[in-house]
């Protein structure tokens, strides 16, 4: 049996002939304020990788391409900012928007 390390790579890569999904990797810089204008009026400053999921949701509602996201981390880490966040935003843009818990 090969390791994940490689089985991911194949799916990923092509070795096992899987097209890899369109957004697994983008360019990225760390960000360190909200986008701009805000979907959320917030009562403490967020932490950095609340400040990243809410641009990484902003870029992928305003390209306007989004098929399905899935959103997937530990409890206590910020799925419920960010499912408020996608809310707010699909609201203002006129999108449906389904979660899925």
């Amino acid at each position: 049996m090969s390791s994940l390390d490689e089985r991911v790579e194949a799916a990923l890569g092509g070795g096992s002939g899987a097209t890899p999904p369109r957004r697994w990797a983008r360019p990225w810089t760390e960000a360190t304020a909200m986008p701009d204008p805000p979907a959320l009026r917030l009562s403490y400053d967020p932490y950095p990788y609340q400040c990243q999921a809410a641009h990484l949701l902003d870029s992928t509602l305003h390209e306007r391409s989004l098929g399905n996201l899935l959103v997937a981390s530990p409890t206590g880490s910020g799925k419920t900012f960010a499912i408020k966040w996608a809310a707010r935003r699909a609201v203002e843009l006129g999108w449906r928007l389904v979660i899925a818990v």
